[in-house]
């Protein structure tokens, strides 16, 4: 794709991106920064709309290229981006092992989230910098080092730079749900006296406001401008209700969402689907893993991803749009299964770490995973069943020739799966197998 100048496109990208990034990169090859955009009615302000991202590092290096391979490298180099973070944070900061890591890494950077917004370049530019994020400040607590806390603000720079500000701000949420959980994890695992147990609590604080602030200083450079032209703009004054919740994900369009399509392809901002092999070891994180700390915060991750991501359909976001700052300046609340993305892939990892810890994977308890994963595999299949039952006129049934081929494609992965739990023991084909 990359070296065969195409790129995968949509109308937004085709119309929009393409454009804003030939005009970026024919600028700065000719040696100045484009200030203004004179191709626009009588010419209108271009380094100021943030979505240009003319100062973004890697739009920079690019910019020596012609849009399409530029836009194409962008997208595989940010996939890979993503999945390099995940496997560092789930190592490091969670301790998985490698099958672990490596599983969810991918369950990450190929989710239908990540890979369905190909067609808004700078909602996976951003999206792909959460799991080095996170990183940075778990490490940079843990270890009491002002050269990660330096990195943390070097991530935030990035992507404030990087053009979607939507994600950006759910990126903020997500590191404030993990400040929290960083915090109650150290009060609650290692018993303290109080006054220590107040003074980690302030210092992940602490930390927290100089990563973000230091990083959002940094970029300063494009949010001033890009503030001062947005107070002239039709979300200057916030956005109504009806806007801010247009695009949210209808109840009855979560199993198109979750699920693997077999009609069509769902509405780009109406996709999480994390794969089938992820979404059964979510199952077994739940079971086995579930003391696990990282399973409680990813769980509310998941579960506030969703809630979230339901707009207007829940009571939850009209409370967060009424009483919680920022709410009120972007549309498109789907875009919070950004959130239930992140913490389905982690569970995963954590799925099959499960497996592999215990021997699952080597031959030891072959049947015990089987045994104790069907009953809730068989309740989720009877819910999913019933929501579609109920929602049958809104959702299409699969034709014959379809459910034959789901049926193979099961039947595949559940003797895989057999495979997988019946590998003997001391060999290491398991994980590779899964």
């Amino acid at each position: 794709m990359v070296f065969a100048r195409r790129i995968l496109t949509s109308y937004d990208l085709f119309t929009y991106t393409y454009p804003y990034k030939d005009f970026t990169a024919a600028s700065l090859r000719s040696g100045h920064i484009p200030l203004w955009n004179p191709y626009l009615f009588f010419g209108v302000p271009f380094f100021a709309n943030i979505q240009t991202a003319v100062l973004y590092p890697i739009n920079v290096l690019t910019s020596y290229m012609g849009a399409p391979q530029a836009a194409g490298l962008s997208i595989v180099l940010h996939i890979f981006l993503a999945g390099a973070g995940m496997y560092a944070f789930t190592r490091l900061s969670v301790g998985l092992g490698r099958a672990g890591s490596f599983l969810a890494a991918l369950a990450f950077m190929f989710s239908g989230f990540l890979t369905a917004q190909v067609g808004h370049l700078n909602q996976i530019t951003v999206s792909v910098w959460l799991p080095l994020l996170l990183l940075c400040f778990e490490q940079a607590y843990r270890r009491r080092s002002l050269r990660l806390a330096l990195a943390m603000a070097l991530v935030v720079t990035l992507q404030a730079l990087a053009g979607g500000p939507q994600q950006l701000y759910l990126s903020l949420v997500a590191l404030g749900l993990f400040v929290v959980f960083v915090i109650g994890r150290r009060a609650f695992q290692r018993p303290l006296p109080l006054r220590q147990t107040l003074l980690g609590a302030v210092g992940a604080l602490l930390l927290f406001g100089f990563g973000v602030g230091l990083g959002l200083g940094l970029a300063a450079i494009q949010l001033l401008p890009s503030l001062e032209l947005s107070r002239w703009s039709i979300r200057g004054g916030g956005l109504g209700y009806t806007g801010a919740t247009s695009f949210s994900l209808p109840p009855p369009d979560l199993l198109r969402a979750l699920l693997p399509g077999f009609t069509s392809n769902p509405f780009s901002e109406y996709v999480a689907y994390v794969g089938a092999v992820a979404l059964f070891l979510v199952l077994v994180a739940l079971v086995v893993r579930r003391r696990h700390p990282y399973t409680l915060l990813c769980l509310v991750l998941v579960v506030a991803g969703l809630l979230l991501a339901m707009g207007k359909f829940t009571p939850l976001y009209e409370l967060a749009y009424r009483h919680v700052p920022g709410f009120d300046r972007f549309r498109v609340p789907a875009r919070w299964l950004y959130l239930y993305s992140f913490g389905v892939s982690v569970l995963a990892g954590l799925g099959l770490s499960a497996l592999e810890e215990r021997g699952w994977l080597s031959g030891t308890h072959r049947w015990k995973p089987m045994v104790r994963i069907l009953p809730p595999v068989l309740a989720l299949a009877l819910a999913a069943f019933v929501a579609i039952w109920v929602t049958r006129q809104k959702l299409t049934i699969p034709s014959s020739g379809i459910a034959a081929a789901w049926a193979a494609g099961a039947g595949a992965g559940f003797l895989v799966l057999l495979l997988a739990t019946a590998w003997p023991k001391g060999r290491q084909w398991g994980p590779v197998l899964l």
